[in-house]
């Protein structure tokens, strides 16, 4: 089995991206570019870069996270695969499920992983704050109240 496969690669570039989005870009490219000129010459780890970029989300107001970004961005790195968000209409609950792909491994059947998923969404063509998935199911109607702050 490969270490660093294709996958791993989209996987990582994904997950910059999707923190990209929700720190906003200003942030997270202060906060990268820090990290950059800090560990330019030495050996890191993601610990190091998500621990680093925390000192700047600490150091504002603008972005609040339900959570530190290590354990955000650990639900992804230390869990194979990716989510599968549904959102049942019927019901009005969004869930997370791990999505099955030819990467995954199929042969067990483990409906425990979660992940910390930010829920960019809009209502009537307006952005609303995001919502954070930080369990298996939620209610829809919470996304209403949070709206409504």
């Amino acid at each position: 089995m490969l270490l660093f496969d294709e996958f791993t690669y989209d996987k990582a570039s994904a997950l910059l991206r999707m923190a990209s989005t929700f720190l906003t870009e200003k942030l997270f490219i202060k906060g990268i570019s820090s990290y950059l000129k800090k560990f330019s010459f030495s050996n890191a780890d993601q610990d190091d870069l998500w621990n680093h970029m925390q000192m700047f989300i600490d150091d504002q107001d603008e972005v609040q996270l339900p959570t530190s970004l290590k354990k955000i961005m650990d639900s992804w790195t230390w869990q194979k695969g990716l989510p599968l968000v549904t959102i049942n209409t019927s019901t009005g609950t969004l869930t997370q499920d791990q999505f099955k792909t030819a990467y995954a491994d199929n042969t067990t059947s483990d409906n425990n992983h979660t992940w910390i998923i930010p829920i960019s969404w809009m209502k009537n063509g307006i952005q609303q704050p995001t919502v954070w998935l930080d369990t298996k199911t939620i209610l829809l109607s919470h996304f209403q109240k949070l709206s409504q702050k």
